[in-house]
């Protein structure tokens, strides 16, 4: 099951520069990041390219509003 999808910026390491555009698919083990690809056709939906997951463990995801940005904190069991 799919908890949460959306566009987002992604840095690897520190948050400097300009960071990438993805497209972000929460599953409860799982993120998988793909970069989204604007439909040809007025009407269509868009498709995803596959750039990566990441198997993951949550302990926790809190989300909260800082500046007008919505920042969400994952955090890993080990």
């Amino acid at each position: 099951m799919c908890f949460k999808q959306d566009d987002f910026i992604v840095w690897e390491g520190e948050a400097t520069g300009k960071g990438k555009d993805r497209h972000l698919f929460l599953f409860e083990n799982k993120l998988i990041l793909t970069r989204k690809r604007k439909s040809e056709q007025p009407g269509d939906l868009p498709t995803y390219e596959f750039r990566g997951m990441i198997k993951v463990r949550f302990g926790c995801i809190s989300s909260r509003l800082r500046e007008n940005y919505l920042i969400i904190e994952l955090k890993l069991l080990n």
